[in-house]
């Protein structure tokens, strides 16, 4: 889960673009940047959910757990399948080693 996200500014960093208008007028646009930043990490779901003090943050909580519970499964399963299809073409594509 993300634990944190936040932007940065780049500085005085900036792509100088042409803009269009009407008329046969042009105009310029400083497209600024900048940086995100996730920080990522992993959740204890139980803890949070005996630290809530109101039963409807417990209920956010346990809704939380149960969708990564539903996310984490479903990857599994494509992880799986995925696997089972790589043995199947490794397994079509080998050739036979001859005999020296």
């Amino acid at each position: 889960m993300v634990k944190e996200c936040f932007a940065t500014n780049v500085g005085q960093k900036r792509f100088k673009k042409l803009r269009y208008m009407g008329r046969g007028r042009v105009g310029m646009e400083a497209r600024r940047l900048c940086h995100l930043n996730l920080r990522v990490g992993e959740i204890d779901f139980e803890k949070e959910i005996l630290e809530a003090t109101k039963e409807h943050k417990k209920q956010k909580w346990e809704r939380k757990r149960d969708r990564a519970m539903e996310v984490w499964s479903e990857n599994i399963e494509a992880v799986k399948e995925l696997d089972e299809l790589r043995e199947t073409v490794r397994s079509k594509m080998a050739l036979p080693v001859a005999d020296k």
